[in-house]
């Protein structure tokens, strides 16, 4: 059999499945169970996050004969077809390539036959934002009154480009991109069930690239084991995604904070010789330096992307400044990653801010400010009681240079 990548051999089969979606997968269960099923759903939200395989499983439950409360059973022929993607009585329609109206005229017609292995006909209609607003204005009779057998699941990455009148027509879900917690410990089972070694150091930058996305991080995964020759690393993972290792960026935040300027101009040149993207390698440094100020100015915080390793290395290097210097060293990289975006000399940019970061004014602590200023009214308010020196006696007045003003 050929290789099936990750993201098709581990697509979601039951609810219970779905990760980082559970009120939308609770409600449609809960609807199943009571048989409150709607004519017409929405399910909105960016790419990769289960849009699409909600509505698949929607499918299934709706036409497995043996489906026990909401969770289809997974192993009759209906739910097989269902999953290749064979079963005649669901008809999943691309919306960028039939968005005319005569596509949808061609669905109107279709719509009044009974579908032919169970109780419903069940239409899903990926990225429905891209059909014409003629196709959309043919749509709407139907939404609204479609024969008793007919459900509609209409999917979409973009939902502000859908009318008015089709939203009120539908029940809209709203999916979010998934936790970065709830996405590195499905990537960890994955791993661990696919029995492939890998670093745990590695999952934090592929869940960080995936940007909520399990189908991105499922993707980026199968790029980075081939890459790794069967095996997922830290460092390879850092050089296919173009990102500087964890260890690097360490090692160059903790000069940028340690007053380092020789380690940190030489971890520059590292970046530049081994041909590592500097706009990349800043905005790690960033992130990293984020990552210790949350740290420093909540001890007790929890970071969800955070192994408890790398949190008590990022807690060390900021007990070794003030809060007030690291928030300058993070601006300096803030300001530093704006200016590499537009500047010609993007390397000159971060070794400028490198040098700011290095060899920054050592900030007097607030505390001590206020301590000397207590100290200065003390001596003021003794002063006044034990009688004090005399004030000095006032000037005399000035002349006025103006005629008749005296």
């Amino acid at each position: 059999m050929s290789y099936q990548v990750l993201a098709r051999k581990w697509r979601p089969q039951t609810f219970d499945a779905v990760v980082g979606q559970d009120a939308i997968t609770r409600t449609l269960r809960n609807a199943l169970a009571s048989g409150r099923i709607a004519h017409a759903y929405l399910f909105a939200g960016p790419r990769g996050i289960g849009k699409t395989t909600t509505a698949r499983l929607l499918a299934k439950a709706l036409l497995c004969p043996a489906r026990q409360g909401a969770e289809p059973c997974g192993t009759c022929d209906v739910c097989r077809e269902v999953q290749a993607g064979t079963l005649v009585d669901v008809l999943e329609i691309d919306g960028a390539s039939n968005r005319g109206i005569e596509e949808i005229r061609t669905l109107r017609e279709n719509v009044k036959y009974a579908p032919a292995r169970g109780r419903y006909k069940i239409y899903i209609i990926d990225e429905v934002h891209q059909l014409t607003g003629f196709a959309f204005n043919a749509l709407l009779k139907t939404l609204e009154e479609p024969p008793s057998h007919v459900v509609f699941v209409l999917a979409t990455t973009d939902p502000r480009e859908i009318p008015a009148t089709v939203l009120s027509r539908v029940q809209r879900f709203d999916f979010r991109p998934i936790a970065p917690d709830a996405l590195a410990a499905t990537l960890e089972r994955i791993l661990t069930e696919e029995r492939i070694p890998f670093e745990p150091a590695a999952l934090p930058a592929i869940v960080r690239a995936a940007e909520g996305s399990l189908r991105d991080a499922l993707s980026l995964l199968d790029t980075a084991i081939a890459y790794g020759d069967g095996r997922l690393g830290a460092e390879t993972v850092a050089q296919l995604l173009g990102t500087t290792a964890p260890e690097a960026v360490r090692a160059f935040a903790a000069a940028a904070v340690g007053h380092d300027t020789p380690g940190a101009l030489e971890a520059i040149e590292r970046a530049v010789r081994e041909g590592e993207d500097l706009g990349a390698f800043a905005r790690d440094v960033v992130e990293l330096l984020r990552r210790a100020l949350v740290l420093k100015a909540a001890p007790a915080a929890k970071l969800a992307d955070l192994s408890h390793a790398e949190g008590n290395e990022l807690r060390k290097l900021g007990e070794a400044v003030s809060l007030d210097e690291l928030l300058y060293v993070l601006r300096a990289f803030l300001e530093a990653d704006a200016l590499m975006r537009e500047s010609p000399h993007p390397r000159v940019e971060l070794e400028i801010a490198a040098v700011r970061a290095t060899r920054r004014p050592v900030p007097q602590a607030l505390e001590d400010v206020l301590r000397r200023v207590d100290e200065a009214q003390a001596q003021l308010r003794a002063q006044a009681v034990a009688g004090g020196p005399a004030a000095a006696p006032r000037a005399p007045a000035q002349p006025s240079l103006i005629p008749g003003a005296e």
